[in-house]
């Protein structure tokens, strides 16, 4: 072994040691994954854009989805996984939202282990869905050009709407996701559909809810009309209005 072979060994070590390769790999992903479907890494690492075909994880030799990041010893990443937009990103377990996952690069070589139980916006059979009958999702996929990225939207009609001419006020409401359906909710939902329709069979008038999604990763940053020292958001100078039109 010459001296000039042992110093380029030395040099890849200390060059793996200060920037520490990581292999993410997918163990568990949902069977109802749908066939020939992409597995994105979106992250703090690349813009949080779901569909950076940058990051699209690969077959390893065991078939397993893969991909392999590299980084600094100490560099902490937040990441989730998608398959290509925030419309169909990871869900937990019962089909709620789960927090960003983190990892910090050791700055040697590591394997992370990952267990993907559910996606947004691909039916799950096993997952049980509880809006009322009066609740619909106007598109999976409204885009926003203001922002560049594309939203569910749901939509509550009042009991008797489709039979009636009356006209009714119009509520429009952030978390879309979180409103209708336990499916789709953190922490499960807040009943809206439920509650209006239980004070329409009072005899109330209630109107209608236009419920538009948050943006996951992007969720503070749309939501706050300033940035925040502790929470984070940056300026949102463009909005997006959606018109109902009957």
């Amino acid at each position: 072994m010459t001296k000039k072979f042992i110093l380029l060994l030395i040099s890849v070590f200390v060059l793996i040691r200060l920037n520490g390769q990581t292999h993410f790999i997918v163990e568990q992903y949902p069977s109802y994954t749908p066939e020939g479907a992409k597995i994105y890494m979106a992250g703090s690492f690349n813009g949080w854009d779901p569909g950076d075909t940058s990051y699209i994880l690969r077959p390893n030799d065991q078939g397993k989805p893969e991909i392999v990041l590299s980084a600094s010893a100490g560099t902490k990443i937040e990441y989730k996984f998608t398959l290509g937009s925030w419309a169909t990103v990871e869900k937990g377990p019962n089909g709620e939202e789960i927090s960003n996952r983190t990892y910090t690069f050791s700055g040697g070589v590591d394997t992370v282990w990952i267990t993907i139980y559910n996606w947004a916006g691909v039916d799950n059979p096993t997952i049980n869905h509880t809006t009322a009958e009066n609740v619909y999702v106007l598109t999976d996929s409204f885009y926003m050009p203001q922002l560049g990225r594309y939203r569910r939207i749901w939509i509550y009609l009042p009991p008797g709407y489709d039979s009636g001419n009356s006209r009714y006020p119009v509520i429009y409401m952030h978390d879309g996701q979180n409103l209708f359906d336990d499916a789709t909710s953190f922490a499960g939902e807040w009943h809206v559909d439920e509650h209006l329709n239980e004070l329409a069979s009072q005899g109330y008038t209630v109107p209608i809810v236009v419920g538009i999604d948050n943006g996951g990763a992007y969720r503070i940053d749309e939501l706050t009309p300033y940035p925040n020292a502790t929470y984070g958001g940056v300026m949102v100078t463009s909005t997006c209005v959606l018109l109902l039109r009957r």
